[in-house]
């Protein structure tokens, strides 16, 4: 039996409103992708892809926590695509800002066993997690 897919209404609204930041302030087209490719969205520049990207909202502040915390798998999803074409990239919306970073084999990043712990939906909800420094990251908009 496959997992259930938690993305709502909110969620696509919540990547809507992040493409409406990204898309003029690097001249790209965000398509939305199917579940199965493991990234929300092909970056395009003149019909042409140049990456991919994940997108998350968090609710919090920037600086908040020393870490902001991706999934293994999707990192994972994120390097397979980019050695296909392009670059990609983990963009982060927080209460004060719009943050991105690329994604990359060559980063070293902190793994530990966790995930969603607080209102965990199912038991995939905890599962390998990388934490992502924010010093990694840099800012796209408000």
């Amino acid at each position: 039996m496959s997992r259930p897919q938690y993305e709502s209404e909110s969620d696509l609204a919540n990547e809507r409103s992040a493409a409406e930041i990204i898309e003029p302030a690097w001249n790209v087209r965000l398509s939305k992708l199917p579940k199965s490719y493991g990234a929300d969205w092909i970056i395009e520049r003149e019909g042409k892809c140049i990456g991919w990207g994940e997108f998350k909202k968090r609710n919090m502040r920037w600086g908040q926590y020393p870490t902001i915390m991706l999934s293994v798998r999707k990192i994972a999803d994120l390097i397979r695509l980019a050695d296909i074409r392009g670059k990609s990239v983990f963009f982060v919306s927080v209460e004060d800002g719009l943050y991105f970073t690329m994604v990359s084999p060559l980063k070293d990043y902190e793994i530990e066993f966790g995930g969603r712990t607080s209102k965990t939906r199912d038991t995939a909800d905890i599962e390998p997690v990388a934490q992502i420094p924010i010093a990694e990251f840099r800012k796209i908009g408000p």
